[in-house]
């Protein structure tokens, strides 16, 4: 904990724990951005963070913080699979969860590789 140095009527700390979490979720949605915009493609974050960043607007002391960022994009056809793997999108963890028609699609592109 350190000071925060506001004039706020709190306490006067920050939780730097809470500050770091933050932080990475943000340097991972801007990662995420990079990656969907060098690809030319549209998404939408949905799920804990949007849901985070709605509420803070509303009640900033009620939102809560997860470890992911769920993203929401439209793979139309197998371009955009193949994009979205060319741009190390498709790590094995978002494998793991990837629709079965989408799973289907990535494993089509790969083997016309």
């Amino acid at each position: 904990m350190r000071a925060c140095g506001c004039r706020g009527d709190h306490a006067g700390f920050v939780n730097t724990f809470f500050e770091d979490r933050l932080n990475r979720l943000f340097d991972l949605a801007e990662m995420v951005k990079r990656i969907f915009s060098s690809a030319g493609l549209e998404y939408r974050v949905v799920g804990g963070v949007a849901t985070y960043l709605y509420v803070e607007e509303l009640e900033p002391d009620a939102g809560r913080l997860t470890k992911d960022i769920d993203v929401a994009a439209r793979a139309k056809d197998e371009t955009h699979v193949n994009d979205l793997d060319e741009a190390g999108a498709l790590t094995p963890e978002v494998q793991a969860t990837l629709s079965p028609v989408l799973a289907e699609r990535l494993a089509r592109v790969r083997a016309r590789r």
